[in-house]
C-alpha cells in the first residue's frame, strides 16, 4: 500500500511507566499522528491496543491511559490511515507497582 504521509514516530512519553492494574494517563510526543483523532488507526503499547482510550491532541502529541497488561516493557506504535505503521524511539514498562 502506498501511503500519502511519512510514518507516524514517537519520540518521548511521559510518564514512562505505569501500574499492570492500567489508569495510567501516558503523554505520548513525535511526529505524524494524522489531524485528527479519526486517522488514527492503532495505538499499541506493549503490543496492545489502546487506540480507544487514546485522545488526539494534535498531529504531534497523543493521551493514552492505559489498560490492565501483564508486567513487560516495550514500544509505543502508532498506526494511521495516511502514514501506515510508524515507529517508536522510547520504551514504556507496566509494572507491579509504582516506582
Amino acid at each position: 500500500m502506498n501511503y500519502k504521509l511519512p510514518p507516524p514516530e514517537v519520540t518521548g512519553l511521559s510518564p514512562k511507566m505505569g501500574s499492570k492494574n492500567g489508569g495510567t494517563v501516558v503523554t505520548i510526543r513525535g511526529s505524524n499522528f494524522g489531524e485528527s483523532g479519526g486517522e488514527l488507526l492503532h495505538v499499541y503499547v506493549c503490543g496492545v491496543d489502546m487506540v480507544k482510550n487514546t485522545k488526539h491532541i494534535s498531529s504531534t502529541k497523543l493521551m493514552c491511559t492505559t489498560l490492565p497488561c501483564q508486567p513487560c516493557t516495550g514500544n509505543i506504535v502508532v498506526e494511521t490511515k495516511f502514514g501506515g505503521l510508524g515507529s517508536c524511539a522510547v520504551e514504556f514498562s507496566f509494572v507491579e507497582k509504582e516506582k
